[in-house]
């Protein structure tokens, strides 16, 4: 049984938003509606304190030019570094289950792409659905590919974003096996999809961050034009290029990519920029969305939409280094659907 862990409020903050202190921490977790044992309150507050540790030194690099983002003390802060990348469930399948239909246009073919592209601007209709949260549950796959089907239905209907259902994913890929704990991948979640009749919308089919391992789809409440989709395209892997062409026209784009450094968990703002992060298609292991690019204080960056609550990153986005080398992976595993 939870015990609920309560501390005099603190009225000292910091950049980091809590003092570095009992105090501070007691703020951090009403803030974030955490209750802990008293056992636990021990653990995750030694936790939180070297975290708070990170994000002081790295953003003090940062105010000296060191680094194009800031840290922060988020909902991840009392999570230590191993127990973060435990949560982490993008599993790459080398081996795709259905024909590959390649995009890899010609810049003669698509045209030059606008020099920026958020696509959250989009007004009528707008197409590109509030940030989500799994919570607790190694879902990131399935929210990746929700948020590519459901704009994709918005544009090809004309009509406002509906949300869609995770849980239907994680409830009927692969007859449930891609649990919380094991993950799976988001092109599977098309073809699950295409294979049932539609997507389900989140209020039919509510998202509890468990796997039920039982199906549970109605095809009478699905999002109009998810019926139609016949397939997905993958974006040439490894071009930012292929991928700038997708983004310019492409609402919504599922990505996986190399999310395993704390400098990711505990991101707050800037431009993404860390240079050994992994791209080898089989080193991803976060599925998120891309929705636009554009330029951060001269740095190019890629808009990208994560499923971790409005409290990490800007309100639940982060902006990803754009034309550095494929960083992070960012083109190593990009679909969407099509009709």
């Amino acid at each position: 049984m939870k015990t609920a862990f309560l501390l005099a409020a603190a009225t000292a903050v910091t950049a980091q938003g809590f003092a570095n202190s009992e105090d501070g921490f007691a703020q951090w977790a009403l803030h974030n509606n955490e209750e802990f044992t008293i056992e636990e309150t021990f653990q995750r507050f030694h936790i939180w304190k070297g975290n708070y540790d990170i994000v002081t030194k790295h953003n003090s690099e940062a105010d000296a030019g060191l680094h194009t983002f800031r840290l922060g003390m988020n909902s991840l802060a009392a999570l230590s570094h191993e127990e973060y990348k435990a949560k982490l469930s993008y599993r790459h399948n080398a081996t795709k289950t259905a024909p590959v239909d390649v995009f890899d246009p010609s810049p003669s073919t698509v045209g030059a792409a606008p020099a920026s592209k958020d696509w959250r601007k989009a007004r009528s209709p707008k197409l590109v659905s509030p940030i989500k949260n799994q919570k607790d549950c190694g879902s990131c796959w399935a929210f990746s590919a929700v948020e590519a089907m459901e704009s994709a239905a918005a544009v090809h209907t004309n009509s406002t974003v509906q949300i869609g259902a995770p849980q239907q994913l994680v409830d009927c890929v692969r007859h449930g096996k891609d649990t919380c704990n094991v993950g799976g991948e988001m092109h599977d979640g098309y073809l699950e999809v295409i294979k049932e009749g539609g997507l389900d919308t989140e209020a039919s089919y509510p998202y509890k961050a468990r796997s039920w391992r039982h199906c549970k789809f109605k095809p009478d409440s699905v999002i109009k034009g998810t019926e139609s989709f016949k397939g997905y395209k993958q974006i040439k892997v490894g071009s930012e290029k292929a991928l700038l062409a997708a983004s310019a026209a492409i609402p919504t784009i599922s990505i996986g990519m190399d999310a395993s450094s704390n400098k990711f968990q505990l991101y707050k703002s800037g431009v993404y920029n860390v240079p050994n992060c992994k791209n080898d298609p089989d080193d991803l292991d976060h599925g998120v969305a891309i929705v636009g690019y554009g330029t951060e204080k001269g740095k190019a960056y890629w808009l990208v939409k994560n499923s971790w609550g409005l409290d990490w990153g800007k309100l639940g986005y982060i902006l990803m280094s754009k034309d550095d080398k494929n960083q992070c992976g960012v083109a190593s595993d990009a679909t969407y659907p099509t009709y």
